[in-house]
């Protein structure tokens, strides 16, 4: 098979996983990451969502703690590969919420849900967390009700 009709199954492949991932279909959006992840190796984006989708799975506690590190340091090289990517931000929001930094959270979903507004868990968290930290006229809500907000 050609590189580029693999590249855009494995693309493919990413784009099914990360619906499921939104949706909160962890366990069915792994084998999709995990293709793609296989398929572009050199794509480190699909390799973060592979690993939030087994990091999702995972249900041992000492294990999701000793996966965060690595986690947050691959969606770290994620960012600085391509700096508009928009899975990133929102593993690291996951994390930032993990260490109790609800304010880098927030933040974290509000790029997130930007760069992808299908993204319905982000939409929720920016909610969610305005709401907590006070935070009146946020993007998402003003998106919802037909504004543009801040960006």
């Amino acid at each position: 098979m050609d590189e580029r009709k693999l590249r855009l199954q494995a693309e493919q492949a990413y784009h099914r996983g990360l619906r499921l991932l939104f949706n909160q279909q962890f366990a069915q959006a792994l084998p999709e990451l995990e293709r793609a992840a296989e398929a572009v190796d050199d794509a480190v984006e699909y390799r973060l969502a592979a690993k939030w989708a087994e990091y999702r799975v995972c249900e041992d506690p000492e294990e999701l703690t000793a996966k965060q590190p690595k986690l947050k340091k691959l969606a770290r090289a994620a960012a600085r590969q391509d700096g508009g990517l928009p899975f990133p931000p929102y593993v690291l929001a996951h994390i930032a919420l993990v260490e109790g930094d609800e304010v880098l959270a927030h933040k974290l979903f509000r790029i997130a849900s930007h760069r992808m507004p299908k993204n319905v868990d982000a939409e929720r968290h920016v909610r969610l967390l305005s709401g907590r930290l006070g935070i009146k006229g946020s993007t998402a809500s003003k998106r919802a009700k037909g504004g543009k907000g801040r960006h």
